[in-house]
């Protein structure tokens, strides 16, 4: 039976290129989001980072802080808007305030989705 040697520092080598595939993997997928997130205002847009923890291997990709960001992506039913705060909604066009409107719903767009699992080549 022939002798193994281990080429030094095999351990640090492979880690670090875990960490450059992931980081390019996390990267690509948020270049693939920049261009399929629907924009209306651009906020979602500014919004969208990546990030990848080396001591955990996690890489995170997505919107940061904007809470609607989950209904852009996956959509919402039909549902009513009642006031919170005050006794009537009210924006610019409309001809006056009113006390419920009915929300048609939004189609999910799932930009996020479709950036992460689409096939890439190395």
């Amino acid at each position: 039976m022939g002798r193994i040697d281990w080429e030094p520092n095999w351990y640090q080598k492979i880690d670090k290129e875990v960490d450059n595939f992931m980081r390019r993997i996390a990267e690509d997928v948020y270049d693939t989001m920049m261009v399929k997130v629907p924009v209306k205002t651009g906020k979602l847009k500014e919004d969208l980072d990546w990030e990848y923890n080396t001591s955990t291997k996690v890489a995170r990709v997505g919107a940061v802080s904007l809470p609607y960001a989950i209904w852009v992506e996956e959509g919402t039913y039909p549902h009513g808007i009642d006031p919170k705060v005050k006794k009537a909604l009210w924006w610019d066009g409309l001809a006056h305030p009113v006390n419920h409107v009915n929300h048609p719903g939004a189609t999910a767009s799932h930009f996020m989705k479709e950036s992460l699992y689409m096939e890439r080549t190395p």
